[in-house]
């Protein structure tokens, strides 16, 4: 079993978007603590009606921020002073192999708890607010030990929500009835779902649909006119959903490639050659993406091939791999590369990574931002929303009420008529000399749009 982080929501008010939370905190290399800003806050604090001792936890935070941990400061001293005690934890669990896409989810959820507990620890409101509890249970990919591990979780402790898991498993029969009788929900799995499919539960992303369009109307804008596309063995579905793209935007693949998951890939990548794509549509895995792609450009000679792919974990490592081949290659996510820093909670996300300690190289992967931003997007919800209710009934609903989005931080979200995919666009980025760079789309300056 991994390591967990309790932490819980400070409550928050309207107001123009921060440019980042504990960046506004110089940190001390000792303790670990933050220090004080400068002063000056004291009639912002009186207008909220709070002395000096309940507000000594807040004089770190200025402008709309400060309203922000006012009012919640205020409500916590109230409910301190009549006796009420620690609220129930919301109890989060991650279950999964923890390698690759799951491992980088798992990094992200740890750094978003990580920066609430700290800023509640600067704010002085542990233990005083409904805390949010974050587990992950790695059960190395084994069908039986997840079995195992799930019903020995809901046995000894409750759990109301299953994050960053992979839905295959949590298909699985068993499982799924386990999940069924506890209660529990599973909330933003790391599956790739299409918004056709009436079982996919609710995600942060978009659905794969929107990131094949993406893909596909980049390529052939940039002329590309014979595409290659390679998908899972026996992903009947996927090769379906993305047919009806191709269909709208009139494009016909030269070849479709089933990758078996045991294979080196070779058998493959003669198969997708002799067919002699200009550009080559990954819709598998990293793990998958990669083999084919070192195989297929052992093969292609001088032929020029732009690769595509969604996923967005194996990106630094196709790089590595192709080398000067990987130039103008796409990647698609449904989440803004953590550089870009037009979003407010892109900046917080890179506080995160330096106030612990966090490789930088986090900062490359959209995975583990999608795990940060997931962590806080349940703080908010539950914190000024579903409150002390059940939170595996009231998370979807909540979210399908926010209309026409929910705008976590510039992160723009909907889940109208309680639709599976709150994601509403893609975000793609190009390989330029062997790094990533943003690539907006035609009508766009920045990804805050």
């Amino acid at each position: 079993m991994a390591g967990s982080w309790q932490n819980g929501p400070i409550q928050a008010i309207a107001g123009p978007p921060r440019a980042t939370f504990l960046g506004r905190l110089s940190k001390n290399a000792t303790t670990g603590d933050f220090g004080d800003t400068p002063p000056g806050l004291d009639k912002e604090r009186m207008r909220y009606g709070l002395n000096a001792s309940r507000t000594r936890a807040v004089r770190r935070v200025s402008g709309p921020v400060a309203a922000f941990v006012l009012v919640a400061t205020s409500a916590l001293a109230q409910r301190r002073e009549a006796g009420v005690s620690t609220p129930e934890p919301v109890r989060i669990v991650q279950l999964g192999a923890l390698t690759r896409e799951q491992a980088a989810l798992h990094r992200g959820l740890q750094l978003g708890f990580g920066f609430v507990a700290t800023r509640r620890r600067q704010l002085g409101i542990e233990g005083s607010v409904r805390p949010l509890e974050f587990t992950a249970i790695d059960d190395r990919g084994d069908l039986a030990k997840t079995r195992e591990l799930l019903e020995q979780r809901l046995g000894d402790k409750r759990c109301d929500l299953i994050v960053g898991s992979p839905l295959e498993r949590l298909r699985d029969p068993k499982v799924a009835k386990l999940l069924r009788d506890h209660s529990v929900l599973v909330f933003e799995p790391d599956a790739w779902t299409s918004s056709a499919d009436r079982r996919a539960p609710s995600t942060m992303r978009a659905p794969i649909e929107t990131l094949v369009e993406a893909l596909t109307k980049r390529l052939v804008g940039d002329g590309c006119e014979r595409l290659g596309i390679v998908l899972p063995h026996g992903e009947s579905s996927l090769r379906e959903t993305a047919s009806k793209v191709f269909e709208r935007q009139g494009v016909h693949p030269v070849a479709w490639i089933s990758m078996d998951a045991s294979g080196d890939g070779k058998l493959e990548a003669r198969g997708m050659q002799k067919l002699r794509p200009d550009a080559v549509l990954l819709l598998c895995d990293a793990t998958h993406a990669l083999r084919f792609a070192r195989r297929f450009d052992a093969l292609r000679g001088d032929a020029i091939v732009r690769y595509a792919m969604t996923a967005d974990v194996g990106a630094q490592a196709l790089v590595q791999a192709l080398g000067d081949a990987a130039d103008g290659s796409y990647v698609a996510s449904s989440f803004p590369w953590p550089w870009l820093d037009a979003l407010p909670i892109a900046n917080d996300y890179r506080t995160a990574i330096e106030a612990q300690k966090a490789s930088v190289t986090d900062l490359q992967e959209s995975r583990v931002f999608e795990g940060f931003a997931l962590a806080l997007l349940l703080e908010r919800v539950v914190d000024r929303e579903i409150g002390g209710l059940d939170v595996a009934t009231q998370l979807e609903p909540t979210l399908a009420g926010h209309e026409p989005v929910l705008d976590l931080d510039g992160l723009r979200m909907a889940w109208p008529k309680r639709r599976p995919h709150g994601g509403l666009r893609a975000y793609l980025s190009v390989v330029l000399r062997g790094k990533l760079e943003f690539s907006p789309a035609d009508d766009e300056a920045s990804p805050s749009k």
